[in-house]
């Protein structure tokens, strides 16, 4: 097997396993509830990286240090949380996602969207006013380098494959 046939393989099994790895991680924020401003889970990229010098393949995994800081860290609040964060998060998730806005009957909208935001953001922060925390699970060491076995010994087995069929090859020579 050449240096060149090996390093299309790893390139392949590389390329397959990125978007794997991405689903994964992707479903593990969601599961452990990572997913408070989406900025992380929305910046998450994978890009594979032809040979270059001495490495045969490799894969650029990236994602915003702002997200991460924002969600990944435990929320304390033993104070009024700022209302226009509040305003922010309630514009991220949509009015629809909320039942009602606070001081309206159910059902009942109010007048401008402006006003229903901030409703709905002053409900909120009251209701955090009274030491509420937002622990968010861990979601990427266990998920990420579980799956590193597995493309490691996808790699192998196909790495074996490969050069079983050209032993073979040239043993009939």
């Amino acid at each position: 097997m050449t240096k060149q046939e090996l390093d299309k393989l790893v390139e392949g099994k590389l390329e397959g396993w990125s978007f794997m790895v991405l689903s994964l991680l992707k479903q593990s924020m969601k599961n452990k509830r990572v997913t408070l401003s989406k900025e992380t889970y929305n910046s998450l990229v994978a890009q594979v990286q032809s040979r270059s010098g001495d490495v045969a393949a490799k894969m650029l995994l990236s994602f915003h240090d702002s997200g991460r800081m924002r969600d990944m860290n435990t929320l304390r609040f033993k104070k009024r949380p700022p209302i226009e964060a509040l305003e922010e998060f309630v514009r991220n998730v949509g009015i629809g996602k909320f039942n009602y806005s606070p001081g309206y009957d159910r059902g009942t909208i109010p007048i401008s969207q402006a006003k229903a935001i901030n409703r709905i953001a002053w409900g909120i922060a009251v209701s955090m006013q009274n030491n509420y925390q937002h622990t968010p699970g861990k979601w990427f060491n266990k998920t990420f380098f579980s799956s590193i076995n597995k493309l490691c010994d996808e790699i192998a087995t196909a790495y074996v494959a490969e050069s079983g069929k050209h032993i073979a090859a040239n043993f009939k020579k």
